[in-house]
């Protein structure tokens, strides 16, 4: 669920953001971000089920803290919906929003995602992040204290990154107090700013080297090489982190690839057997 939020690293008018972040906020396909709460509850409540509810979209704790507070509990009220994920940056937690969430946690089932995506400050300078590694763990460890489950993002094939800064972050994560992963490979949005950075206009297949002046190289990950990646890091995972995902695609015009993305069930499998040979069952 979402609305149109914003981040505190773009511009008045929406533009700006994360390197790789789209127009949308990196919201789902299918969400419509101007519709009201309630009504995109409905549409996607599922009758007798117990739901989840994801505030996904831009920065869910960001913004103004009387009306957030107010989402949150429209969201709860809700019969059926046993709590509620929240997609956020460590550096969009201020003290008074620590009070809330503690709240909530006492109240409902509460998941913290704090997008992490490298533990590398060069790449996160450099793809527009505006908080540091630091800014993470100190958030990591804080809702950790207040018993809060903690979901870390993180992307393979970010800019100038290949597969041992992936295990890095991978080890770093660790040896923090976290409860889960969401792992994905980049993907190319025709509205981001590393469209523009990198000149990419068509579909992407994999494989492609992108130069800009300036800037490290964009290595386009292949199929193959993205489930070698996916799964000598989840062979270096802690044991005891959850795997939320492994993968994210979009299906819009403005997905600019790679395309085998599209083809999910192919390269899961292809994970799920290479995890398999090291005698790790995902399930």
């Amino acid at each position: 669920m979402g609305g149109r939020g914003t981040c505190p690293n773009r511009e008045a008018d929406g533009s700006g953001g994360c390197l790789y972040c789209d127009a949308l906020g990196s919201a789902s396909d299918d969400l419509r971000l101007d519709e009201p709460l309630k009504k995109q509850i409905r549409e996607r409540f599922i009758p007798g089920a117990k739901q989840i509810i994801y505030f996904q979209p831009f920065t869910a704790t960001y913004g103004d803290e009387e009306a957030l507070p107010a989402r949150f509990e429209e969201a709860l009220n809700w019969e059926g919906i046993v709590g509620l994920a929240l997609g956020t940056r460590p550096d969009c937690i201020s003290e008074r929003m620590w009070g809330i969430l503690a709240d909530l946690n006492r109240r409902t089932h509460l998941e913290l995602e704090l997008g992490l995506q490298s533990a590398h400050d060069a790449t996160l300078r450099f793809i527009h992040r505006g908080h540091t590694v630091k800014d993470f763990e100190k958030a990591a460890r804080k809702a950790a204290s207040l018993g809060i489950r903690v979901i870390t993002h993180i992307i393979a094939g970010l800019p100038g990154e290949g597969k041992h800064q992936l295990l890095d972050t991978i080890h770093y994560l660790n040896a923090l107090p976290i409860h889960g992963l969401k792992l994905h490979p980049l993907h190319v949005m025709k509205s981001s700013p590393m469209a523009r950075l990198y000149g990419v206009c068509a579909m992407t297949e994999g494989g492609e080297v992108l130069r800009a002046e300036g800037a490290p190289h964009l290595n386009i990950l292949t199929r193959d090489r993205y489930v070698e990646w996916a799964v000598e890091a989840l062979a270096a995972l802690r044991e005891d982190i959850v795997v939320y995902r492994i993968t994210g695609e979009r299906r819009t015009p403005d997905f600019l690839g790679p395309r085998w993305l599209l083809k999910k069930s192919d390269y899961l499998h292809r994970i799920r057997a290479g995890l398999k040979e090291c005698e790790i069952l995902l399930d």
